[in-house]
């Protein structure tokens, strides 16, 4: 740092101070709060239950990047209609169900509409009531006024969730000034993360070089609590998710990364789960009810009734397993799912499968 640059940092520092003078006020000698770590730690830690386990807790900040085209607003739409109906989404936790409030200013309202009636079949009804959408083609923080256009929309909802998708649109500034992404972006969400003790799911793409980080300021990834990258694995319709940064929970037994699929007719996605799926149809007895094994998936993997429905007819349909009429299932031929795993499926260990034979 040259000479002429630490001056004028250190005039800015000093700046108030040297007020006093030419406007005759007083300033207060005033610090800030502090506190022994005695007396912090015998103060009561207030428990704070997630909204979504692993992605989103009230009062932080989520940042969920990736690619043009990898997924991000599939990921959204799932977890938003998860949250709203108090159902798992991915297996993680989702203690009840919130208000969730979705500003979309990426697709056209035809497109949003139709992935919203697709997917509002698979959740209970009562969702609906708890999830709001706004869908505009022209919306910036850079404006004065629509900052507090938004911030009158979240005091009418007050929801628990807010999921803006992306910040492409969303910023309205230059990405890479840390000043703007601070004033249009970060510095609005703490305040209406504490004002209305919400979570904030923020969607970004990433740049090309490097997948992992968001592209631009890297204020807002130091502002972020959880940082989730969404990846392509080279299989069709296979994503991976990677925390990158999980500040929010205990990292203790929270895996870092998990591979999804997507069913491109319903929008849904699923963990893949592979060798837990593996080792639960090697455990059942075949032929076999498909309640059955839609009550298995749901104690084994964590899934609501609905999903694991879609489950098991997402196995049958990959002919891991086979129809045996309206109500029975039965397993798929060796040879069959083992070709379908080599052409990117479920994982299948050929070894363990000779041994059986």
């Amino acid at each position: 740092m040259n000479d002429k640059r630490l001056e004028q940092d250190i005039d800015r520092v000093i700046g108030k101070a040297e007020e006093k003078e030419s406007t005759g006020e007083t300033i207060a000698e005033e610090t800030i709060e502090f506190r022994t770590l005695r007396e912090s730690l015998n103060e009561p830690v207030e428990e704070i239950t997630p909204i979504v386990a692993g992605w989103a807790v009230k009062g932080c900040l989520t940042l969920l990047i990736g690619s043009g085209g990898v997924g991000k607003s599939t990921v959204r739409d799932n977890l938003a209609m998860s949250a709203a109906a108090g159902e798992p989404f991915l297996g993680y936790a989702v203690p009840e169900a919130v208000k969730v409030f979705c500003l979309d200013l990426e697709m056209s309202e035809y497109e949003l509409r139709m992935r919203y009636n697709l997917l509002a079949k698979h959740y209970p009804e009562a969702a609906q009531d708890n999830l709001w959408l706004a869908n505009l083609s022209s919306f910036t923080m850079d404006s004065r006024r629509n900052q507090q256009r938004l911030e009158n929309t979240l005091n009418l909802i007050r929801p628990q969730l807010f999921i803006v998708d992306n910040h492409a649109s969303f910023h309205g500034g230059d990405p890479n000034r840390e000043n703007e992404m601070m004033e249009n972006v970060i510095l609005p969400f703490r305040r209406w993360m504490s004002e209305f003790d919400m979570a904030i799911l923020y969607i970004m793409h990433t740049g090309w070089a490097e997948r992992a980080r968001p592209r631009g300021s890297m204020a807002i990834f130091d502002a972020a609590s959880t940082v989730i990258a969404e990846k392509e694995t080279g299989q069709k319709d296979i994503r991976k998710l990677l925390w990158t940064k999980q500040r929010s929970v205990s990292a203790s037994g929270f895996e870092g990364e998990i591979e999804i699929s997507f069913d491109p007719e319903t929008y849904q996605i699923f963990r893949t789960t592979k060798p837990q799926m593996r080792e639960l149809l090697d455990s059942l007895s075949y032929p076999i009810l498909r309640k059955l094994v839609v009550q298995k998936i749901m104690e084994e993997l964590h899934l609501s009734k609905s999903r694991a429905y879609s489950q098991v007819k997402k196995l049958v349909k990959d002919g891991l397993l086979k129809a045996e009429g309206k109500d029975m299932v039965d397993r798929g031929k060796r040879e069959e799912m083992i070709s379908i795993v080599k052409s990117g499926g479920m994982a299948w260990n050929e070894g363990k499968d000779e041994e059986r034979k």
